[in-house]
This record gives structure tokens, sequence and C-alpha cells, in this order.
């Protein structure tokens, strides 16, 4: 514990790590989680108050960076999450799941914190953001996102006192959900 009485829990949960992979020193690990890990790892330990924003993304590649100098190290054997894992998990998914699985998914999950899925798309490059939103137009990942927001215009409009008609025509929602929406309140 600290001077302050906080308690530092990095050391414990680097401990816990070597405990929970010990028996698979010497062994590949074909589980999800074994497939993300390279030779070296660097992980950043968050608490469940902790939010993990873009410079914390940049302090793990600066202590990669640091390790790889220090230890001789290719950076290309140091774990960092990258576009390439990331097309990797997406390709995973692809592999074991039906696409709408994916799309309700990750549309759920956008749904659910978009604070969250935001940042984790602020920390794309301008190039991988454009690609990553092309991909999700493309396979419709977005579509629920878009009614929903649509939704909310239509509800917006329609108290008003626009009628339902001219609101469906404005959303591009069909007229029996924006009725269903005008009934609801």
């Amino acid at each position: 514990m600290s001077e302050h009485g906080k308690i530092y829990w990095h050391d414990a949960h680097y401990e816990a790590l070597q405990l929970e992979f010990y028996d698979y020193k010497d062994v590949p690990i074909d589980k999800n989680i074994g497939k993300i890990f390279k030779n070296h790892n660097i992980v950043e330990y968050k608490s469940e108050t902790d939010n993990f924003d873009i410079w914390d993304f940049e302090k793990v590649l600066g202590y990669a960076h640091i390790y790889s100098s220090f230890e001789k190290v290719p950076i290309s054997n140091i774990t960092i999450l990258s576009s390439e894992d990331m097309f990797k998990t997406l390709q995973l998914y692809r592999k074991h799941r039906a696409l709408n699985d994916k799309n309700i998914l990750l549309s759920r999950l956008a749904r659910a914190n978009p604070e969250a899925y935001l940042e984790a798309i602020d920390m794309f490059s301008e190039d991988l953001r454009t690609l990553f939103l092309e991909g999700a137009e493309r396979y419709g990942w977005t579509a629920d996102l878009e009614i929903e927001k649509a939704k909310r215009i239509a509800k917006k409009l329609l108290m008003l006192g626009d009628s339902p008609e001219k609101v469906a025509n404005a959303t591009e929602l069909p007229i029996d959900t924006v009725i269903e929406i005008c009934n609801s309140f």
C-alpha cells in the first residue's frame, strides 16, 4: 500500500497472469486469448473504474518501444493491439459466426456503450477509420444505429406537430413505423 492508502495492483496482476499461464509456458495456446500474445507482451492494467483512452494506448506503444530498445527485441515480437489483430478478430468472427450474428453483436455493443465505441474509433488512424466505417456500412453493421437515429428524429418531428406522412418522407422510415412512434406518446 502506498503512503496515501492506495493499493497498487500491477504486481498482483502480473503474478495472476503468471499463475494463469504457468501450464502453457512451453505449449502453444490454441484458444483466442493465446492467439493475441506473442513472445513478449505488454499489458496495461486498468481497474473497473478506469477508462482506456488514446493516451493509454500511446503509453503502451511507448512502453513497447522502450522495452524493444532495452531488451533488443524486435517490435514485431511484442504484443500491441494493432489493425492486423483487429482484422484477424473480424476474420475469426466471419469464420465462426454468421454475418447476422456479427451485426447484432456489434450494433448492441455500440448501442450499449457508445462512448467506448467512439473512443475506440478515435484511436484509429484516419485511413483505418474510413476503412472500418466503409466495412461497417457495407456489411450493414450500422443499419440498426441509423434506424434508431431516424426514429429519434421522427419522434422529435412528430412532437413538433409534423404529419406522419411528412415525417416518413423526411426520415425515410416506413409510414407504419412512424405511426407506431406517433401512437407511443
